[in-house]
């Protein structure tokens, strides 16, 4: 091609064998870049930008669609869908006389006919709202993934989730500060998983400390601290500057 000009780029949502939608209403979006629309599990962009290859109009559109996945997975505490590729339609401004332009055709998603044991949405989870997910949003995504998954322990999991915001922060008052979150919950999730839960596990030794379990209640309180976490780390990466309501010990379940 001469003048190569990105129309649009289709993704397919795909979803784990637990989660199904049941006759979705269609889920339209538009930024300054693109419009965007799903249905039937057809993920279209209408480029309104100009790209002049397929990995340039993806490297724009896919930390939206991350975005769009983790605040979901966030939101319904669980992996809803995830995105993957289909293909481009890509034209010639410029075309020589003997040049075609090639549109490639998306089938709809499979029909589930066993719907035993699956979730099932009636809507679309909506796009992503002022969250961005950060390299930090990243890696506390992915432990707590891990974590819910059996792969990692509640204490590691909520430790280092709370080590990446006091990183980024540059210490554990600053990150109350920055991120808009009462020192008291910093501090109890830091109790919680350093002398609390599996003597293994537990991030301190300390002298004739007797490790007990967590309780129920305390497993509840760690969860959903760490799901607030890494929200509030995507909608700061958003944009540092907005107003914020403070995260604060009342508003967390009791323990």
């Amino acid at each position: 091609m001469r003048d190569p000009h990105v129309v649009s780029l289709l993704y397919r949502a795909i979803t784990d064998e637990n989660v199904a939608f049941n006759n979705p209403p269609p889920v339209e979006n538009e930024t300054e870049a693109f419009q965007m629309r799903l249905a039937d599990g057809i993920l279209t962009f209408e480029m309104k930008e100009h790209f002049a290859s397929e990995q340039e109009a993806r490297k724009l559109v896919e930390p939206y669609l991350r975005a769009w996945e983790v605040s979901s997975a966030l939101h319904f505490w669980q992996e809803v869908m995830r995105f993957e590729f289909e293909n481009a339609e890509v034209i010639d401004r410029n075309p020589s006389p003997r040049t075609a332009t090639l549109t490639n055709v998306v089938g709809s998603m499979p029909t589930l006919t066993d719907i035993r044991g699956i979730n099932i949405f009636t809507h679309y989870p909506e796009p992503p709202d002022r969250f961005v997910v950060s390299p930090d949003v990243e890696t506390m995504w992915r432990r707590f993934e891990a974590y819910r998954a059996g792969r990692e322990s509640l204490a590691v999991m909520g430790y280092m989730c709370l080590t990446v915001l006091q990183a980024s922060a540059g210490g554990r008052k600053e990150a109350a500060k920055q991120y808009g979150i009462n020192f008291k919950v910093l501090g109890k999730l830091g109790i919680l998983t350093t002398t609390v839960g599996d003597e293994r596990t537990a991030r301190k030794a300390l002298p004739n400390h007797q490790f007990r379990p967590h309780t129920e209640a305390e497993i509840l309180w760690i969860e959903t601290v760490i799901n607030r976490l890494i929200r509030r780390a995507g909608e700061w990466a958003y944009d540092p500057n907005a107003a914020r309501h403070e995260i604060r010990m009342v508003d967390l379940p009791r323990i």
